[in-house]
């Protein structure tokens, strides 16, 4: 298995905003992508910052993951969302 590992910044103002996108157009289509495990996401109003994770079945299904949500990015930019780079590990253990 691998995970993704993605944290960044966004507006606090346009949570909701963003909550709708995650919750309309982004969980649907992780539904719908082979290989997907488990998604997490959590934030830090406060600090205006955003931890997104995703679990997949093999490295080919985590890889193919940015391509299959690439249409979606733009929408999630126009809402505040300033991903940083993603991290990419291989589970060794698990509980």
């Amino acid at each position: 298995m691998y995970v993704r590992v993605t944290t960044g910044g966004f507006d606090p103002a346009k949570e909701q905003e963003l909550q709708r996108l995650i919750d309309e157009k982004f969980i649907p289509l992780l539904q719908q992508l082979p290989g997907l495990h488990r998604y997490l996401s959590g934030i830090d109003r406060a600090a205006g910052r955003f931890v997104s994770i995703t679990i997949w079945d093999s490295l080919d299904h985590a890889q193919a993951f940015p391509a299959a949500i690439a249409d979606l990015l733009g929408e999630f930019t126009a809402a505040s969302l300033r991903p940083e780079p993603t991290q990419l590990f291989e589970v060794t253990r698990e509980v």
